[in-house]
C-alpha cells in the first residue's frame, strides 16, 4: 500500500488518498470498517427483536428481549456518535470512483446523512416513548426510575414515530447495501471491497498487466511474420 503525498478536500472531511500495490484504492481505515460492521450487526438484531416485540402475543414474556432491545439501541446511538467523531478527525476515506457522476455522488452522500440521522433519531424516540410511560425500566446495567408522569396518548404517538423511523431506516439500509452489491457483481469495481476487504478479488499489478499485453501482442506479430 502506498500513500499519495497530498490530501483531497471533500464536503465531509480531508481525505488521504491511499493506493494498494496493484493501483486500486485501498479500503477504509480499520476503525471505520470495525464501527461500520458493529453498527450493522446491532441493526440486524434491532430489526429482528423489534419485529418479535411488535407481533408478540405475550408482552410480559418478552420483557427481557425488550430490555435487550433498549440496551442495543443505546449502544447503536453511541456507536453512531463515535463514528461521526472519528470520520471528522482521523478517518481515511477513499474517494468516489472517477466514473461516478455528480448526481450519483450526491445520492450516495445524502443517503449516508439520512442513515446517520435515523440512527440518532430511533434510539431517542424509543427512549422518549419508554420514559412517558412513567415506569422504571432497565437500560444496559442500570435501572432507570420512572420520573416522568405517565402519558399514554403521547406514548402511542412516540411509538408510531419510532415505527416509522425504523421502516425508513430499513429502507435506507436496503438501498445503501444494494448499491455496493451491484457495483461488486455487475460493475465489478472496488466499491464493496473498500468496506469489506475480505471480498477483494485478486488483481494483477497494472505494470504487469500492461507488460503481459505487450508480450502477447509481440508474440502474435512474430507468429504472423513466421507464417
Amino acid at each position: 500500500m502506498s500513500i499519495d503525498g497530498n490530501w483531497r478536500h471533500s464536503a465531509r472531511t480531508y481525505v488521504r488518498i491511499v493506493h494498494n500495490a496493484d493501483g486500486s484504492w485501498a479500503p477504509f481505515d480499520f476503525v471505520t470498517i470495525m464501527l461500520h460492521w458493529m453498527t450493522a450487526a446491532l441493526i440486524v438484531f434491532q430489526g429482528m427483536s423489534g419485529l418479535a416485540l411488535e407481533f408478540a402475543r405475550d408482552v410480559a414474556a418478552m420483557r427481557p428481549l425488550l430490555d435487550l432491545h433498549r440496551s442495543a439501541g443505546a449502544i447503536a446511538w453511541c456507536l453512531a456518535l463515535i463514528r461521526i467523531v472519528w470520520r471528522w478527525t482521523f478517518a481515511e476515506f477513499p474517494p468516489f470512483p472517477d466514473w461516478m457522476s455528480n448526481a450519483q455522488r450526491w445520492v450516495a452522500t445524502k443517503t449516508e446523512y439520512v442513515l446517520y440521522g435515523l440512527l440518532f433519531l430511533l434510539p431517542l424516540t424509543g427512549l422518549a416513548a419508554t420514559l412517558v410511560l412513567g415506569k422504571p425500566f432497565h437500560l444496559l446495567f442500570l435501572t432507570v426510575p420512572g420520573f416522568v408522569p405517565s402519558n399514554v396518548s403521547l406514548w402511542e404517538s412516540l411509538l408510531a414515530v419510532h415505527r416509522l423511523a425504523a421502516y425508513g431506516l430499513f429502507a435506507a439500509i436496503g438501498a445503501h447495501a444494494l448499491m455496493p452489491l451491484i457495483h461488486h457483481y455487475a460493475f465489478r469495481d472496488e466499491v464493496l471491497e473498500r468496506m469489506a476487504p475480505w471480498m477483494r478479488r485478486e488483481r494483477r499489478p497494472l505494470a504487469l498487466a500492461i507488460g503481459s499485453v505487450k508480450d502477447s501482442s509481440a508474440s502474435s506479430n512474430d507468429n504472423r511474420r513466421a507464417a
